[in-house]
């Protein structure tokens, strides 16, 4: 597993910005260290301009087609997970964020 040099300071971070005991942000299995870096890997390697295998009868294409600036609206309570998961497929299609 790769060390996270920087997670004690993002953990105290954490605790300013919401207020959340320093005990839940800086234990490595919460939402806010452990899904963050893999979601947006994933969603990085959903967006690949190519057939996704599907039911019989279907046909599912990726397409990496930006929009422009999306509008993002995050939650006070653990607002880095909740950025993760917008900002995660609208980076990965080549989008910016306001």
């Amino acid at each position: 597993m790769p060390s996270k040099p920087h997670a004690g300071e993002l953990a105290l971070l954490e605790t300013c910005d919401t207020g959340h005991p320093l005990r839940d942000t800086e234990r490595p299995r919460r939402a806010e260290d452990s899904g963050v870096l893999p979601l947006f890997r994933w969603h990085g390697r959903q967006v690949q301009g190519s057939v996704v295998p599907v039911e019989r009868g279907m046909f599912n294409y990726v397409l990496r087609q930006p929009v422009g600036v999306v509008g993002a609206i995050v939650p006070w309570n653990f607002p880095l997970m909740f950025m993760s998961w917008k900002l995660g497929p609208l980076l990965a299609a080549g989008n910016t964020c306001s």
